[in-house]
């Protein structure tokens, strides 16, 4: 009994030296790396994995990031930092008749060579207030002159220089007059302006569409109308007391069994 009771001191004295010996190889040793044994019973190799040994944009291990960052699972570590370089605002010139709007966006150039719209980011300033107005990235002609709108992204900007014509808007036509769009087709309507003057300017961004039977025909914001059913529809653009319109019209499709059409 005394024997067992050696031997089992014994065997109990060396494995805490064992775990001991293996906490201070983990604490003081490696210098950072951390050797992982994928081989299993089949003889390959230990593969050793440390920050620094995965080339930029190649896959990492699952829950291994560089400098000790967590990312998700099947992430790539990106080549560089994506940085923006450049903005562009759009349009860049637009006639702007008193009383009509006109949306303005913002692109991003990143530095990997990509585009982003990056209108949400940017803030907007005018340098003639009197002349054009600015609600958010809207700009509004309010009197005949020309103003310069500023957006900022950061340390970077970009202009768009807006004139408001003396002559004012004396009539809209809706292109194309007459469609024809299947059901869930779509058809894109503009609105041409005529000033006094015989001047054509766009005032699709400007005018309020609508139609006259959205269950035939709906259409946008942006005078996008989209075919709903069999029938015929009005489609109407409006700015102020000047108003004009285009037929839209979606075929009733074959019934099952009669011949095509020819």
């Amino acid at each position: 009994m005394r024997d067992l009771r050696r031997v089992t001191r014994g065997a109990l004295t060396r494995g805490v030296i064992a775990a001991l010996a293996l906490a201070l190889a983990v604490l003081f040793g490696g210098c950072g790396r951390t050797e992982l044994d994928v081989g299993g019973d089949d003889g390959a190799a230990p593969v050793d994995v440390a920050p620094g040994d995965v080339p930029s944009g190649e896959d990492l291990p699952d829950g291994f990031a560089p400098d000790g960052e967590d990312v998700p699972d099947g992430a790539d570590v990106p080549d560089a930092a994506r940085v923006l370089t450049s903005i562009a605002l759009s349009p860049p010139a637009v006639d702007l008749p008193v009383g009509t709007t006109q949306s303005l966006t913002v692109t991003g150039l990143y530095s990997d060579g990509t585009n982003a719209d990056v209108t949400a980011m940017a803030a907007f300033t005018v340098d003639n207030p009197a002349v054009v107005g600015l609600m958010g990235n809207t700009a509004a002609g309010l009197a005949p002159g020309v103003g310069t709108v500023t957006a900022t992204v950061g340390a970077l900007s970009a202009t768009a220089r807006i004139t408001v014509p003396t002559a004012p808007l004396r009539s809209i036509t809706v292109l194309p007059g007459m469609a024809a769009v299947g059901i869930g087709g779509v058809v894109r309507f503009t609105a041409d302006g005529t000033l006094a003057d015989g001047t054509h300017v766009d005032v699709t961004s400007s005018v309020v569409w609508d139609s006259t039977d959205p269950g035939v025909a709906r259409v946008d914001a942006s005078g996008v109308a989209t075919g709903v059913s069999a029938g015929t529809a009005t489609v109407t653009a409006s700015l102020g007391a000047i108003r004009a319109w285009a037929s839209s019209r979606s075929p009733r499709p074959p019934s099952p069994g009669s011949p095509s059409p020819r």
